[in-house]
């Protein structure tokens, strides 16, 4: 008798942690939020920072969530066979080739080849290189400056990212 009574009292503190951690608000404090199909999973979609979300429950370092929004019912369907692929395809400014993230001394650095397919040259230019964990906070970075980089032209690049190597869950490289 003592034994059940004991298990049905921890079977009421579970779920009244659980329906008290449905209740708690938490916003994405982060530039962006990688939303993960499960912990350290790929990115299903990256939240802006200030996103609202719901707790449901935690394991470990990672908190399940829900996002609650609005979508344009022409934006959605039932049917996964009725999803058209893209009509026009977007051209990138730059490309990035042969990437290879490594570590030196404990440190992340990146190296590989951009590729200028802006149509334009460029007298000078900097790419900025962010690393973030595998909770999506950015950890650090990098600069590549280049000199006379003409459309067409492929350039090689290396640089440190201010992160640690066994940190760095993703990356990212853009303008500034």
């Amino acid at each position: 008798m003592k034994k059940r009574l004991v298990l049905v009292t921890i079977s009421i503190i579970l779920v009244s942690s659980l329906t008290a951690l449905a209740q708690i608000a938490l916003f994405i404090s982060t530039e962006e939020g990688k939303l993960k199909s499960s912990p350290n999973g790929e990115t299903i979609v990256k939240l802006k920072q200030g996103t609202e979300v719901r707790a449901l429950r935690t394991q470990g370092d990672w908190v399940r969530v829900s996002v609650e929004g609005w979508l344009h019912k022409d934006s959605i369907t039932m049917d996964p066979e009725a999803i058209e692929e893209p009509k026009e395809e977007v051209k990138e400014d730059f490309s990035y080739e042969n990437l290879e993230l490594k570590s030196l001394h404990g440190t992340a650095q990146i190296k590989g080849k951009i590729k200028n397919q802006s149509g334009r040259d460029y007298s000078q230019i900097t790419f900025v290189v962010n690393a973030y964990n595998n909770s999506g906070r950015k950890i650090g970075n990098g600069y590549i400056t280049f000199r006379d980089f003409k459309d067409g032209e492929i350039k090689d690049f290396q640089t440190r990212l201010g992160a640690r190597y066994s940190q760095v869950d993703s990356y990212e490289i853009k303008v500034q």
